[in-house]
């Protein structure tokens, strides 16, 4: 990867991170060691938590406009464990995220009508247990 590539990479990264935010996520960077032996990543971090606290009004108690939903089968991924099927899943995840749908995910131990009210499509994932 040559400098320019790895300089877009890098400006990208602080974008996918504040959108992550904007759609639940809640930011947490630890550190261990004491040590610093690279600070560069120092003053993203302090970017993204600056950006956080000064849209934080716009952040909190919103409902998610989301009207997709992925299904994660934890019962599928218990009964087919060689399966991985988790892959499937995050590929659905990887598509959702490049094609900017907005979506949710929701675990198979959540699929009643209260949870699943917000939603009008729900993505079934190579799931084979419910």
């Amino acid at each position: 990867m040559n400098k320019v590539s790895r300089q877009k990479k890098r400006n990208r990264q602080p974008a996918a991170i504040k959108a992550a935010i904007a759609n639940g996520m809640r930011a947490w960077y630890t550190k261990f060691s004491a040590t610093l032996h690279d600070v560069r990543w120092l003053k993203t971090i302090e970017d993204i938590y600056v950006w956080s606290e000064k849209n934080q009004q716009h952040l909190t108690h919103e409902a998610p406009l989301a009207r997709v939903a992925i299904v994660f089968s934890q019962q599928t991924a218990w009964f087919y464990p060689a399966a991985r099927t988790e892959d499937y899943a995050l590929g659905w995840y990887q598509a959702m995220i490049e094609s900017r749908i907005p979506f949710e995910m929701v675990h198979d131990r959540l699929l009643d009508v209260e949870h699943l009210a917000p939603f009008k499509t729900l993505i079934l994932p190579n799931i084979a247990a419910l």
